[in-house]
């Protein structure tokens, strides 16, 4: 099961309220669009970096106060 699939699962037991972070350490461009359809929020890429975790926090933090 590859992270795309894993998230349709994840995302079927908790619903839409859940965050879901794909991390990869390949571009993840050519399946970008698959996977926010699956249900991911966001992808990161590795190595994962300090400031690229606390900016993705932050685009979390906000997505969920609008």
């Amino acid at each position: 099961m590859d992270g795309i699939e894993t998230t349709r699962r994840i995302r079927q037991l908790v619903g839409p309220d859940v965050t879901i972070i794909i991390m990869t350490a390949y571009d993840w461009a050519s399946i970008e669009t698959e996977a926010k359809m699956a249900g991911v929020n966001l992808l990161m890429t590795k190595p994962l970096f300090k400031a690229s975790l606390c900016s993705t926090f932050e685009k979390i933090y906000n997505q969920k106060e609008r």
